[in-house]
């Protein structure tokens, strides 16, 4: 007789939900959310993007370090390259209430590249960042150079090979997370994210840069027995050199490596070489970049003296380390605002509720997210002290290069600048197993909110702002 094949329970909703792959969920968004501000992002209305351009076209053309100009610093670019940004953006910046003007940006799609007709252009706060922080721009805009595009047009394909590269890249890093892949893919998802990664901006690489070297670090730190791999060496350490010729000072993210235990490198003496060498690694080609810019540096921001304000700190190191940790807890706010999603030239931010909204999703997400193996206490204290450490360098080096001596803040550091960072914080936040379990519960839904609520509100935030 016919045997009656026995009946399955159904999978309960959030356990089917949470087999779906972040990193796949992730490239999905990514492209079709980037794709779409790509193109409804009005050319140069990214942060600084004239001056992206002029950077990522001098490398597209070989000239990996910047030239001294008669003015400043920057190079001899093509005198229609310079033309477009003063063309397409008129007085939008800075400016809410000015849309984009569509006749002049249609006509700038005519204005031809002649690379006959050159002029020197001052770029001189992107001059300082390394070649690396550029290429996947100057890989598009080198394409449209050899298809033979118009100016405005080799923009474009710089812009798009930006988004395809660090998507990659990024998918790869989150594939590769033993822990936080969840987390990882809505960091790397944040509106302020997607919008620089849809751009010219140096920040899409080094973004996708150092998450990559977290997952690499905590890959080999989670190991339980002694491991032989040498493509763990090849890639820390390839990963390393990018960033020390990126933009400073992100390079020390990789130093996550020293949570590794000794016995899966084999013992003290092999866990002491690779730590020196990749120690000499940064050091020495981050060194090298500080040499290639000897004489040819400028400061951009308005009464800013980096000297005076160098040997204020030599002079009174504890005023100044207070006064750079004060002033750095007072900007968390606006920062974290300006982390989570404010555009264009600062002035296309979303609505706080928004912003609030989103940030607790992702603290959601990460409280739901335990470690499994759990990490090592190592990991996650070295993890976040490099977060602090990295933040605070980063305030320390606008405190040098774009505050005026006397000033009662820091200039120039914005909160994108610390996004690089924020997933080494939650890395060095560990869960209690009563408090993640019904969390990873809800976590579909809590992804879910977080992609609807974001990218309608990055979509109607730059629309609204623009047109």
């Amino acid at each position: 007789m016919d045997e009656t094949p026995p009946r399955t329970t159904p999978m309960p909703w959030w356990r089917r939900a949470s087999r779906l792959d972040p990193a796949h969920v992730f490239t999905g968004v990514a492209l079709l959310l980037g794709g779409l501000l790509v193109g409804v992002t009005p050319p140069f209305e990214v942060p600084d993007e004239p001056n992206h351009f002029y950077r990522a076209f001098q490398v597209a053309e070989g000239r990996l370090v910047p030239q001294r100009t008669s003015t400043s610093v920057g190079g001899t670019l093509p005198r229609s390259l310079t033309q477009l940004p003063s063309d397409i953006m008129g007085h939008v910046p800075f400016n809410p209430d000015v849309k984009q003007d569509l006749t002049a940006w249609k006509h700038a799609f005519e204005i031809p590249l002649r690379t006959d007709d050159r002029l020197d252009t001052p770029f001189p706060n992107t001059a300082l960042s390394g070649p690396i922080a550029y290429l996947p721009q100057a890989l598009g805009i080198d394409l449209a150079r050899i298809v033979g595009t118009s100016a405005l047009t080799m923009f474009y394909w710089g812009r798009i090979s930006t988004l395809l590269i660090c998507v990659a890249l990024t998918a790869a890093a989150i594939r590769c997370l033993p822990v936080r892949q969840w987390t990882c893919a809505l960091l790397s998802l944040v509106p302020m994210t997607v919008f620089v990664r849809s751009s010219l901006s140096s920040d899409g690489p080094t973004l996708a840069l150092t998450l990559l070297s977290l997952a690499i670090c905590l890959t080999f730190a989670h190991l339980m027995a002694p491991s032989s791999d040498q493509k763990w060496r090849r890639r820390l350490f390839s990963v390393a050199a990018l960033l020390a010729l990126g933009k400073p000072p992100y390079g020390m993210v990789t130093f996550l490596a020293l949570a590794t235990p000794a016995r899966v490198l084999g013992g003290m003496r092999p866990y002491a070489s690779s730590m020196l060498a990749l120690t000499l690694t940064i050091v020495a080609l981050q060194a090298t970049w500080t040499f290639a810019l000897r004489g040819k540096t400028d400061v951009s921001a308005p009464g800013a003296d980096p000297q005076a304000q160098l040997t204020y700190i030599i002079e009174e190191p504890i005023d100044a380390a207070s006064f750079l940790v004060k002033d750095f807890i007072r900007s968390i706010p606006r920062l974290t605002h300006q982390a989570l999603g404010v555009f264009g030239w600062l002035d296309a931010p979303l609505p706080i509720p928004v912003a609030v909204l989103l940030g607790i999703l992702i603290v959601l997400v990460a409280l739901g997210e335990p470690g499994s193996p759990p990490m090592t206490a190592a990991v996650r204290c070295l993890a976040g002290l490099i977060a602090i450490v990295g933040a605070l360098a980063l305030h320390a080096m606008n405190y040098v290069w774009w505050t005026a001596p006397g000033s009662p803040f820091v200039a120039g550091i914005q909160g994108r600048h610390l996004l690089p960072f924020i997933p080494f914080l939650f890395v060095a936040i560990e869960s209690p197993g009563w408090l993640a379990r019904p969390l990873a519960r809800l976590r579909p839904l809590f992804v879910v909110a977080f992609l609807l609520v974001s990218g309608t509100a990055t979509l109607l935030t730059v629309i609204n702002r623009y047109y």
